[in-house]
């Protein structure tokens, strides 16, 4: 964005189209960008700027409409919900495969291996019981649906 500014807990900001708000605490950080003539933050008296032109759309072409924030929220929601059964599902493939690893040293007698692969063990569903309770969290409260299929 060229510019933003900030109205109590809300920070807005100029984007395609007009402008956008977000709650301050949703934010990260913010970042200079040198591509643009660094208005920057726009202080509490200053006249705000005209937000720039909309881009032009070719001839036969539709306008791209932005979805409303709370769709945008949830569809956000549902990628991050996704990313964490990514990651949990590959990390009870890597505990598959550890378990497997176990039995081979158990054949051999091998208790020094035995007490490693358990100790990876251990900690890889650690991390899945992280990802799962981060999960219940981003979905209010609740496993989300087919989350141990």
């Amino acid at each position: 964005t060229q510019a933003y500014w900030t109205e109590g807990k809300w920070i807005f900001f100029y984007c395609v189209g007009g402008t956008a708000g977000m709650e301050r605490m949703e934010i990260d950080r913010i970042e200079r960008d040198d591509t643009y003539d660094n208005m920057g933050a726009i202080g509490g008296n200053i006249e705000k700027k005209a937000p720039p032109p909309s881009p032009q759309t070719k001839e036969g072409e539709e306008k791209q409409e932005l979805p409303p924030p709370s769709q945008a929220k949830e569809k956000e929601e549902k990628t991050d919900l996704k990313a964490l059964k990514n990651k949990k599902d590959q990390m009870s493939v890597e505990v598959d495969e550890l378990i497997v690893k176990m039995g081979e040293a158990s054949e051999r007698n091998d208790n020094d291996a035995k007490r490693k692969i358990k100790e990876e063990i251990r900690a890889k569903t650690d991390q899945i019981y992280k990802f799962t309770d981060e999960a219940t969290e981003k979905n209010k409260g609740k496993l989300p649906e087919g989350w141990w299929e």
